[in-house]
């Protein structure tokens, strides 16, 4: 499997039908971008942006090209999540001051 140091180069060397960002999240407007601007699909995990403007800006340029931009928020459903919610806002547990988790997707 080829390395690449930049998307610019995977770009250029062949036709992709879609492309995770998985960098740091400073990266992720940026990497978003390029994959628009060579017109890949993109799925760029969480959070999209460390901005709403820059979030918009990467929004509004896959719209313009019409190029599919999704965010990876595989957990936002989760059924183990949403009872850990229902329980926390049922006031059981007492103020809740911090939280540290995550679960499988079901």
């Amino acid at each position: 499997m080829p390395i690449h140091t930049t998307l610019t180069d995977l770009f250029a060397s062949q036709h992709l039908d879609g492309v995770m960002v998985a960098t740091p999240n400073s990266l992720h407007v940026e990497n978003g971008l390029d994959c628009v601007e060579h017109s890949v699909p993109v799925l760029v995990e969480q959070p999209i942006a460390n901005s709403v403007e820059e979030a918009i800006r990467l929004a509004e340029a896959a719209s313009a090209a019409n190029v599919p931009l999704l965010v990876g928020h595989h957990r936002r459903h989760s059924l183990i999540l949403a009872k850990a919610r229902e329980i926390v806002q049922g006031g059981s547990l007492g103020q809740v001051v911090a939280v540290v988790g995550s679960s499988p997707v079901l």
